[in-house]
């Protein structure tokens, strides 16, 4: 549903959907080894932290998205990649991994007739390898022409969209109003934590569920 919906709005979303569709099915590239924990934290933490506006906040799925693309734009020859994986705590073997999804998906969608026609893995990596050293995707969409990128705020909606009835809603406990705009970096210790909710599979009935440690919202409490 994600990438079909990418394909609605243009190359750049599609290809956003592409990768984020590509990390739904593969391992975290986010590596948390014990001694450098809360380093790999802050890493993961700064990718999300590119990707926020007023209407979107820190999110798993867009720092993944946000890694990767800056991982594509990495020399493939030499050691750029390897250096940035390191100094970001990634596992280049998984973003590699999804590349290749990404090009596999990318054929299947021309195949079934959403995106330009016979396209193929093997001619996208070529394209992307032999022109701007990309894994070809948004090469392959736009034909070597300038497009506009995807934005968070578009590529949220369509996560959301994408995911529907698999959502959380957030609410503020009773009593504490609407959470103040904070700004970046500034201290949330004693402010209260909004309440999630989901639907439950079964009967449908809201029930209270809680945000993985490992997540970069955590700690939020505007979300």
């Amino acid at each position: 549903k994600l990438v079909l919906y990418g394909t609605a709005f243009g190359p750049a979303a599609t290809d956003a959907a592409l990768t984020v569709a590509a990390a739904l099915t593969s391992r975290n590239p986010f590596l948390a080894p014990l001694e450098s924990r809360e380093e790999a934290a802050a890493a993961k933490k700064r990718f999300a932290e590119k990707m926020l506006t007023d209407s979107v906040g820190v999110s798993d799925h867009l720092s993944v998205l946000a890694a990767y693309q800056e991982w594509d734009q990495k020399s493939m020859f030499g050691s750029e990649r390897y250096d940035f994986c390191r100094a970001n705590f990634l596992s280049i073997k998984t973003l590699q991994g999804m590349a290749d999804l990404k090009r596999g998906l990318l054929e299947t969608l021309s195949d079934c007739g959403f995106v330009r026609a016979h396209l193929t893995a093997k001619e996208i990596a070529w394209r992307g390898r032999s022109s701007n050293q990309s894994d070809g995707v948004l090469l392959a969409l736009t034909g070597g022409a300038r497009c506009e990128p995807c934005t968070p705020p578009l590529i949220a909606a369509l996560l959301s969209a994408a995911l529907f009835p698999r959502v959380v809603t957030a609410m503020m406990p009773q009593g504490c109003g609407a959470p103040k705009k904070l700004k970046r970096g500034a201290s949330t210790e004693g402010l209260p934590k909004p309440k999630l909710l989901a639907r439950d599979a079964e009967t449908g009935e809201p029930v209270i569920v809680k945000m993985h440690p490992g997540s970069v919202a955590w700690t939020e409490v505007t979300l």
